[in-house]
């Protein structure tokens, strides 16, 4: 979430007030590089504490349209777009009432959650829930309101079966911790990000066995769709890509795929993911679409299939742009004769990758071609573009890309018969961009020179190690 000043202040205002500033230090880091959580467990099956407020509640399920207004006002700092996806995901949002006013919020996961924090996804067991974004109204602290909820909340996933109740707690929120221990729940170790480092799992013996947390996944389809749509606005209100970069990025794939792929004339295209014609002006789709005898296109942020829809219309193009996972597409068996997937499978976790190439196989025809790049893991500065994602200033969400040994073999394993491969578009990652803005700081009479200078740099030095600075490394198949 980008917050504008004032509201960071705030919050920044409540941290201390609420936590203390040692509280508040460890939230920077956390936006900065570290994030961490204390991880407690509530076992369901053992007596529950009865607690009661020391105001009359009436506790229930949130009502979708009767509570927004009043939870966004309650809780001001939580992403309440994430709300209708949250609750068509199976997440629950409780709700406590006092004389009308809602005074309390919890909610609860089931099955699994992507956490924004942490960046990763959490899988739960069946018999297991995870509440999370618990809050109560600054009017109604120390009313005993938040623990009479969580209270309510434990008793009804008891009745629904659940067994084990897990909690996600900043270690430096000690009002948090002492309330869910005033609950009966036991801490059973900590879960903490280090930048684009993995994630460090630390649990005891029994938290082990039960809790599923996953390193260097995606994120499920609802939170994907929103995380890309939300990410494209942030792109459109301001533009991450030079144009000059933008033009060599393009002119790079286009070259690659006029050598590997036969004239498309009277040919059926696919392309998957729509980034480059929607937001990221480094167009391939439209370039295509005009060679072909016809194109379709799918991504999954209804924002950007609506943005290539209407920049079709504008250029006269006629290609058929969808809302689609790559996983589930609509198209029929061996439909297309040519499939160009730039950069999409890198941002699903490994199985959804093999998914996803089968899902490509099948749409396939016998005799089509396959032309799938991915971020390349094996250039030199990767770790730094994984370390500034992790610091939140990487634009889109990103994902840990297979090497290519990797994506040759889930070729294979998919059905289908790699025959070459090549790195493209040599840039060191993350110190191309730096590069690149420190130029555009030059008159502009010298900024596009000193730019274009940069990348024939780039471009020659590449040669020499394609492997190691090569920003996408791409596998023609069939």
């Amino acid at each position: 979430m980008s917050w504008p000043p004032r509201s960071a202040l705030g919050r920044a205002l409540e941290v201390i007030r609420e936590q203390g500033p040692r509280a508040l230090w460890f939230k920077l880091w956390g936006e900065l590089l570290y994030r961490r959580v204390a991880l407690f467990e509530l076992a369901l099956d053992a007596r529950l504490p009865e607690l009661a407020a020391r105001v009359p509640l009436e506790m229930g399920p949130y009502v979708d349209g009767r509570d927004d207004a009043e939870y966004a006002e309650l809780s001001p700092y939580s992403d309440h777009a994430l709300t209708p996806e949250r609750l068509a995901s199976g997440h629950s949002l409780f709700v406590a009432r006092s004389g009308g006013r809602l005074v309390g919020v919890c909610w609860v996961a089931r099955g699994r959650l992507w956490s924004t924090y942490l960046r990763r996804e959490i899988r739960l067991a069946p018999d297991e829930a995870l509440t999370y974004e618990t809050y109560t109204a600054e009017s109604a602290r120390g009313l005993g309101v938040g623990p009479a909820l969580r209270a309510w909340v434990a008793g009804r996933l008891s009745e629904d079966g659940c067994r084990r109740l897990l909690a996600a707690v900043e270690p430096e929120n000690r009002p948090a911790i002492r309330l869910v221990e005033k609950l009966g729940y036991r801490r059973i170790g900590t879960l903490a990000y280090l930048g684009a480092g993995r994630l460090r799992i630390r649990l005891d013996r029994r938290g082990l066995q039960r809790m599923r947390v996953t390193s260097e996944r995606a994120m499920p389809s609802d939170d994907r769709t929103a995380a890309w749509d939300r990410a494209a606005e942030r792109v459109l209100r301001r533009p991450y890509l030079d144009p000059l970069v933008a033009g060599a990025k393009r002119r790079a794939h286009l070259s690659l795929f006029e050598r590997w792929l036969q004239p498309l004339e009277g040919k059926s295209l696919l392309k998957t993911d729509l980034w480059e014609e929607g937001v990221g002006g480094d167009e391939l789709l439209f370039t295509l679409a005009r060679e072909a005898r016809e194109a379709h296109a799918i991504d999954v942020s209804p924002l950007v299939v609506a943005r290539v829809r209407e920049r079709a219309a504008e250029l006269g193009v006629e290609v058929g742009a969808d809302r689609a996972d790559l996983r589930r597409s609509p198209f029929g068996d061996g439909q297309f004769d040519v499939i160009v997937s730039t950069s999409t499978i890198d941002h699903l976790d490994p199985g959804d990758q093999r998914q996803a190439l089968a899902e490509l196989r099948r749409v396939l025809a016998p005799s089509g071609a396959l032309v799938v790049t991915v971020d390349n893991p094996d250039n030199a500065t990767d770790w730094l573009l994984r370390a500034a994602a992790g610091a939140g200033l990487v634009p889109f969400p990103l994902a840990k890309g297979p090497t290519l040994d990797e994506l040759r073999a889930l070729l294979v394993d998919t059905g289908f018969r790699p025959e070459r491969h090549e790195y493209i578009v040599p840039a060191p990652r993350v110190v191309t961009t730096a590069a690149v803005r420190l130029a555009r700081l030059l008159p502009d009479s010298l900024s596009d020179r000193a730019v274009a200078g940069l990348l024939r740099l780039f471009e020659r030095v590449g040669r020499r190690a394609p492997r190691r600075l090569g920003a996408f490394v791409a596998v023609l198949a069939r």
